[in-house]
Protein backbone atom coordinates (compact mmCIF):
# COMPACT_ATOMS: atom_id res chain seq x y z
CA UNK A 1 0.00 0.00 0.00
CA UNK A 2 2.78 2.45 0.84
CA UNK A 3 4.43 1.70 -2.49
CA UNK A 4 1.20 2.57 -4.31
CA UNK A 5 0.95 5.87 -2.46
CA UNK A 6 4.59 6.62 -3.25
CA UNK A 7 4.03 5.89 -6.95
CA UNK A 8 0.95 8.11 -6.95
CA UNK A 9 2.86 10.95 -5.28
CA UNK A 10 5.69 10.66 -7.80
CA UNK A 11 3.24 10.79 -10.71
CA UNK A 12 1.51 13.82 -9.22
CA UNK A 13 4.86 15.59 -8.79
CA UNK A 14 5.71 14.84 -12.42
CA UNK A 15 2.40 16.29 -13.56
CA UNK A 16 2.96 19.45 -11.52
CA UNK A 17 6.44 19.90 -12.95
CA UNK A 18 5.16 19.35 -16.48
CA UNK A 19 2.43 21.94 -16.01
CA UNK A 20 4.92 24.44 -14.61
CA UNK A 21 7.24 23.91 -17.58
CA UNK A 22 4.40 24.32 -20.07
CA UNK A 23 3.16 27.46 -18.32
CA UNK A 24 6.67 28.90 -18.44
CA UNK A 25 6.94 28.15 -22.16
CA UNK A 26 3.59 29.83 -22.85
CA UNK A 27 4.62 32.85 -20.81
CA UNK A 28 7.91 33.24 -22.68
CA UNK A 29 6.29 32.80 -26.08
CA UNK A 30 3.52 35.28 -25.22
CA UNK A 31 6.10 37.87 -24.13
CA UNK A 32 7.56 37.61 -27.62
CA UNK A 33 4.14 37.69 -29.32
CA UNK A 34 4.70 34.17 -30.68
CA UNK A 35 1.04 33.16 -30.55
CA UNK A 36 1.34 30.83 -33.55
CA UNK A 37 4.08 28.93 -31.71
CA UNK A 38 1.84 28.55 -28.65
CA UNK A 39 -0.89 27.03 -30.81
CA UNK A 40 1.50 24.81 -32.75
CA UNK A 41 3.20 23.57 -29.59
CA UNK A 42 -0.18 22.47 -28.25
CA UNK A 43 -0.74 20.41 -31.40
CA UNK A 44 2.76 19.12 -32.16
CA UNK A 45 4.76 17.38 -29.41
CA UNK A 46 8.01 17.41 -31.41
CA UNK A 47 7.72 21.15 -32.02
CA UNK A 48 6.98 21.68 -28.34
CA UNK A 49 10.13 19.75 -27.47
CA UNK A 50 12.17 22.03 -29.76
CA UNK A 51 10.71 25.08 -28.03
CA UNK A 52 11.60 23.66 -24.61
CA UNK A 53 15.14 23.26 -25.88
CA UNK A 54 15.18 26.76 -27.39
CA UNK A 55 14.17 28.29 -24.07
CA UNK A 56 16.23 25.81 -22.04
CA UNK A 57 13.25 24.62 -20.07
Amino acid sequence: MNELLHDFDMKEEGRREGKQEMNRLIQLLAEQNRMEDIIRSAQDAEYQKKLFEEFQI
